[in-house]
């Protein structure tokens, strides 16, 4: 990652993105909506690993990423065009705590409902009591995410999906 950050740093993340965010609006509709989700993509390599990036950058992906499609749930792979609504929320908490030089790993829980991970609330994000298949970070955001939750809330009912 380290090496990665320092090509990113030496000018070539610049360009990158120089290039991509000047593609953005090219083409039909469909062509302007990948072009922005690859502003997007290349936005969330500079925030896992750390490269630097501009104020007008970090707040560009911002715009980018909130104007992005999102659904809170499963969607058809071919109605499939943006983001995941807890993936949005995560996405927009890395971009709160970007901090160059410090790389953020997506890859770990976040809270479903506002997207902040362990390195901002300083401990595990917990999962949900009850099904443990989402991560809330307090119980103020478990009790507003609930509406969107309880749909697909369910205890285990001791069997596997891995038949």
């Amino acid at each position: 990652m380290a090496t990665a950050r320092r090509i990113f740093d030496s000018g070539v993340g610049a360009r990158l993105m120089a290039k991509y965010r000047a593609l953005e609006n090219s083409g039909d509709s469909w062509s302007v909506l990948r072009n922005k989700y690859t502003v997007i993509i290349l936005g969330a390599i500079f925030v896992r690993i750390g490269a630097q990036m501009t104020k007008a950058d970090v707040e560009h992906l911002r715009q980018l990423a909130l104007g992005t499609p999102s659904r809170e749930g499963y969607a058809l792979p071919i109605c499939d065009d943006g983001f995941r609504g807890p993936g949005l929320r995560q996405f927009i908490a890395a971009l709160d705590g970007y901090q160059a030089g410090t790389p953020h790993d997506f890859q770990g829980p976040s809270c479903f409902a506002c997207g902040k991970a362990k390195n901002h609330i300083g401990k595990e994000v917990p999962r949900c009591g009850r099904c443990h298949f989402a991560w809330f970070c307090n119980k103020d955001c478990q009790r507003g995410y609930w509406p969107i939750h309880k749909r697909v809330c369910r205890a285990d009912r001791g069997w596997s999906l891995n038949v």
